[in-house]
């Protein structure tokens, strides 16, 4: 689990270590998830470029997004299948 403040502005350096495609991106909806999430970031910013497509292995991408409302999020691998495998968690934005 992941948690921040309402409000905080949240920078993500996601540095890919494995041998295949992934991405990072907070949603509003939670699982479980279909073989591709949804598409639209709780936030704006709040996803990794093409996230769909996903960094290449041993990639790394920086973006940054400002915390909305409280409550509960998901972090999830928007590379199509991977949510739906089991590639997520919590994102609580909290006071």
């Amino acid at each position: 689990m992941l948690q921040v403040k309402p409000g905080a502005q949240v920078v993500v350096d996601f540095l890919n270590v494995d041998g295949r495609p992934h991405s990072f991106g907070i949603l509003a909806q939670g699982p479980p998830y279909g073989a591709e999430p949804p598409t639209e970031p709780a936030f704006p910013g709040a996803e990794s470029p093409d996230a769909h497509m996903g960094t290449m292995p041993g990639g790394n991408a920086t973006f940054s997004f400002t915390a909305g409302a409280a409550g509960t999020y998901w972090y999830v691998c928007h590379v199509p299948g991977h949510a739906a495998a089991g590639m997520y968690g919590r994102f609580l934005i909290q006071a």
